[in-house]
């Protein structure tokens, strides 16, 4: 009789360890990732909102460094809050199982991330890799060469231009064209365009888009 109650006492008074929440933690990830991307979505808007579209090369450099920036913060602001929510949807008051839950939920958002994108990796390395459609035969424009490509580019310009009712126009205008062309300053390209000929701003887009083999040949 005695060993018996010896025995309940040492089982009564057993220590006991907490567990993981694995619920929570999946709540405080979802969490995450809803603030993540609202944060996200505000930078979007944000950005666009700052836009500036006769300044295309400082716009393009903008964009490239704020979005990387934007992306760390966003993730990092929503992780502390899926984190601390995590800890919260627990229910129990001990700091220490608070604080790994809220590791928990940054470990498995990287784990998760990390996964995303190298599925994502793969499926573009899949599906350019050699011998895939993409390998099919060039068209002439894309290998002329430079000066050939100089040439054609000039009298597809020359041949827009001057198709228009007002007649024929100075052969700078072309030159000005070719050049913002070659330059990268399609804007300024679209705009010569627009002013020297009647055709709309959808058809200059598919000729200049038609000219893209030519621009990138010179």
């Amino acid at each position: 009789m005695a060993q018996v109650i010896s025995t309940s006492g040492l089982v009564e008074g057993s220590p006991s360890y907490p567990r993981m929440n694995w619920g929570a933690i999946f709540a405080g990830w979802f969490v995450a990732t809803g603030v993540a991307g609202l944060l996200y979505v505000a930078g979007l808007a944000l950005g666009f909102a700052a836009f500036n579209p006769h300044d295309v090369a400082t716009v393009a450099k903008g964009i490239g460094i704020g979005t990387a920036v934007w992306v760390v913060v966003s993730w990092a602001a929503g992780l502390f809050v899926g984190g601390m929510f995590a800890s919260w949807f627990d229910g129990n008051g001990d700091e220490t199982m608070g604080a790994m839950h809220g590791i928990a939920v940054w470990g498995v958002s990287l784990t998760a991330t990390a996964l995303w994108i190298a599925l994502g990796m793969g499926a573009a390395l899949h599906h350019d890799k050699p011998g895939t459609a993409r390998a099919s035969t060039p068209s002439p424009m894309a290998t002329a060469s430079g000066d050939d490509a100089v040439l054609m580019l000039r009298a597809n310009v020359h041949r827009l231009i001057n198709s228009a009712p007002a007649g024929a126009v100075e052969p700078s205008v072309d030159d000005a064209v070719v050049g913002s062309l070659l330059a990268g300053h399609g804007g300024t390209a679209k705009a010569l365009l627009l002013a020297y000929t009647t055709n709309s701003p959808e058809a200059i887009d598919l000729a200049m888009n038609r000219w893209s083999g030519l621009v990138d040949a010179a």
